[in-house]
């Protein structure tokens, strides 16, 4: 699991390495995979931030500064990168900005599952709702600091109400959807109405905007 202490330690390590002429080219290395690395475990490979990352690097490739001068440049960016989220860890910024990503990509698989119940695809809505139920759940729990990555969706709730993270309401409608999910993932169709799927569909939505914006 992915802690707080764990990235500040590797960002440190990372912002104490130099650039140092031509005989250090596996600095550059070092510090532009590491932020790579640091950014796809917080948003995820495909996101935003490490497209970013990668973009810096490619303008300084193209640009027209010597080898030497694009590896210097290519360190400092990308330590600065690594030093603004290191700001943001330490000013408790990182965990709403990890959610507010998050919780786009689970809006998104909303949508999916929304459009696949207005084509008449309940199974399919079923499948995408449960994920999306599970999935928003443990990430909340995880950015709580909560180890619950590879917990079942039962103790996932259970976690999330002793800390104070659900109310009573809500950890009573999720212990219902606790059936729904199993049926979802084990292909019980004929288990599965319309009406509890889109109720998961709308507690999760509910869910995101009050947690991840």
């Amino acid at each position: 699991m992915i802690t707080e202490d764990n990235l500040l330690n590797r960002i440190d390590e990372l912002l104490k390495l130099r650039w140092q002429g031509v005989e250090s080219y596996d600095v550059v290395g070092e510090i532009y995979s590491g932020t790579i690395a640091i950014t796809s475990q917080l948003w995820g490979a495909s996101s935003a931030q490490v497209d970013a990352v990668k973009q810096l690097r490619k303008d300084m490739q193209s640009s027209k500064w010597n080898e030497s001068g694009k590896a210097d440049n290519t360190v400092q960016q990308c330590q600065g990168v690594l030093r603004s989220i290191a700001s943001d860890i330490r000013g408790g910024r990182l965990g709403s900005l990890r959610l507010e990503y998050q919780g786009q990509v689970f809006a998104d698989l909303i949508n999916v599952a929304k459009a696949a119940m207005a084509e008449g695809t309940k199974d399919v809505a079923a499948v995408l709702a449960a994920a999306a139920l599970e999935d928003t759940l443990k990430r909340y729990g995880q950015v709580k600091g909560l180890d619950v990555e590879d917990k079942d969706l039962s103790t996932v709730v259970n976690a999330l109400k002793s800390v104070g993270l659900l109310s009573a309401t809500q950890s009573a409608l999720l212990k219902g959807m606790v059936p729904f999910r199993n049926k979802a993932l084990h292909a019980e169709w004929a288990k599965i109405d319309t009406s509890e799927v889109q109720g998961v569909l709308a507690f999760v939505e509910e869910f995101l905007v009050k947690h991840f914006t």
